[in-house]
Parts: C-alpha cells; structure tokens; sequence
C-alpha cells in the first residue's frame, strides 16, 4: 500500500509541475 500510494504522490507532484509550468507560459504571453 506505501508503494502504491508513493506512486500516486509522485504522479501528482508530476502533473502538478506540468500545470505550473503552462500557467507561467499562459502568464508569459500577456
């Protein structure tokens, strides 16, 4: 269950860093 769970932490850290990313570059173009 820790692995389990690990994974989901991480897969959310990932996408989570993905979404700020395009926010700065949406951010960036006005």
């Amino acid at each position: 269950r820790i692995v389990a769970r690990y994974e989901n932490t991480l897969a959310g850290q990932f996408f989570g860093h993905t979404h700020v990313d395009e926010f700065e570059i949406f951010y960036d173009e006005e």
